[in-house]
């Protein structure tokens, strides 16, 4: 199903607000455990994003559409945060 603009509008502003907030937690240390790398952030973003896409989908039919558009808008946000941090 496709999303309306709407739909893919709100699940980005979602994926934004989680992750800024897991950015910003993960800097610290006590937040992120002793295995992490940055190098996974990424990918837990990804999951994190898809989850919350997940809960706020308001009716089956889209549940599909909404995670993966979560999934792909917090892989990216994660890529590019990584990215900018590493070459500040």
């Amino acid at each position: 199903m496709k999303l309306s603009n709407r739909d893919f509008d709100k699940i980005s502003l979602h994926c934004h607000a989680v992750a800024v907030h897991h950015f910003a937690m993960f800097h610290n240390p006590k937040y992120r455990g002793p295995k992490f790398t940055w190098n996974k952030f990424p990918e837990i973003l990804a999951e994190h994003c898809e989850t919350q896409a997940f809960c706020i989908c308001p009716n089956e039919r889209k549940t599909k559409a909404y995670r993966e558009h979560g999934r792909k808008t917090g892989l990216e946000l994660g890529q590019k945060m990584v990215k900018w941090m590493m070459t500040e």
